[in-house]
């Protein structure tokens, strides 16, 4: 375990009381004022634990397959599409959006940002601006196909068929 130092002022490798930068990275149950544990694992994000009582508390949605051929549209995705495809994701947990992101190239960052803008006005919001996002970052016109295959790969291939 190491520390970090020079916050203060103070040169390299010193640190002032009450202040450790740690990186071990397999530490876990740290304690972080009198009612907070903080566990951390190499590669994973930190989760607080109203997140983590969130996510297990979320609705379960069983994997929905698409009831038709996925579309081999080379079409743009409308706004249309897009708002059915919003609409339906506002609908269950809210980490759906998040999924479609990541399975349609944004980063985590990316998402990171999406979701600290957004998520003030919902979950519908942050679908929709992950879809923009997506959109403005194809270099050449992102296609229905790869939007209906990234729907499928999330396990909402149902909401494939919304789209033409």
């Amino acid at each position: 375990m190491s520390y970090g130092g020079g916050a203060s002022g103070g040169p390299p490798g010193s640190r002032p009381s009450g202040f450790a930068l740690f990186s071990d990275l397999k530490s876990s149950g740290i304690q972080i004022g009198p009612h907070n544990t903080l566990n951390v694992t190499q590669g994973a994000g930190v989760q607080t634990r109203s997140q983590r009582r969130a996510a297990a508390s979320a609705p379960r949605v069983k994997e929905k397959k698409p009831k038709r051929p996925l579309s081999k549209s080379e079409n743009e995705p409308s706004l249309d599409e897009m708002d059915k495809v919003c609409k339906a994701l506002n609908k269950y947990k809210d980490t759906a959006w998040r999924d479609l992101g990541t399975k349609l190239g944004l980063s985590s960052g990316e998402l990171d940002t999406i979701h600290h803008d957004h998520h003030a006005a919902g979950v519908y919001e942050v679908s929709y601006q992950t879809l923009l996002l997506w959109k403005q970052r194809q270099p050449t016109p992102p296609q229905v196909k790869v939007l209906a295959q990234a729907l499928c790969d999330i396990g909402r291939g149902d909401l494939s068929d919304k789209l033409a």
